[in-house]
């Protein structure tokens, strides 16, 4: 600002009741004869309500809206970033591909909506046992992918193991499926794990 160049930013300012806002600030120094800054103009505006929708446009691009969870595009991103950590920490990057059997059975025989409330409830059981910092992310249509960092011991090893059975168990307890009160939908794994350890030291 001192060499006379213009000031904006988007700022996080106080109002006099204590509430925060943001604010979009310009500051534009005034220069005399001989080109010395000598004053300021400053502006504000309240951007409060275009940076919450710019917040939900971006919360929209990387998620999934039926389930909420991060969608392909949030999952690589974490992808990425997991396997620079693990790197540096000398950890284990752990995917679990989860792809579920007859899945279009159920849409065709009990409607989309049973079908989509399946999805909801498996992807909030998934979340239910996974620790923070764990993704749980909805792949595509039927496809759901948990990624785990885990330290390289044997306790980790065997907790990623158990983790598999608890998650087998959350696919195999099912609810009853609203408007059909005598149908309990039945999904099951394809039949296989792809699980990749992928090696980050070196």
């Amino acid at each position: 600002i001192m060499s006379g160049e213009v000031y904006n930013d988007v700022i996080i300012n106080r109002r006099k009741d204590g509430t925060l806002y943001h604010e979009e600030k310009t500051i534009t120094p005034l220069k005399d004869v001989n080109g010395l800054v000598t004053h300021f103009i400053s502006t504000g505006k309240d951007v409060t309500e275009r940076m919450k929708v710019q917040e939900k446009l971006m919360y929209m691009a990387e998620h999934d809206a039926l389930t909420t969870l991060p969608n392909r595009t949030l999952l690589l991103d974490r992808i990425k970033h997991s396997i620079a950590s693990a790197r540096r920490r000398n950890h284990l990057v752990a995917l679990l591909f989860i792809d579920l059997d007859r899945f279009k059975t159920i849409n065709d025989t009990l409607g989309h909506e049973a079908g989509d409330l399946m999805l909801q409830q498996l992807g909030t059981r998934f979340i239910s046992n996974v620790r923070e910092g764990d993704t749980v992310a909805r792949f595509g249509g039927d496809e759901f992918v948990i990624l785990l960092s885990i330290s390289i011991t044997l306790a980790m090893i065997f907790y990623f193991f158990g983790f598999i059975k608890v998650v087998r168990k959350n696919l195999t307890r099912l609810k009853m499926l609203p408007d059909n009160p005598c149908v309990f939908a039945f999904t099951a794994w394809k039949g296989y794990f792809l699980i990749a350890f992928m090696m980050t030291s070196g």
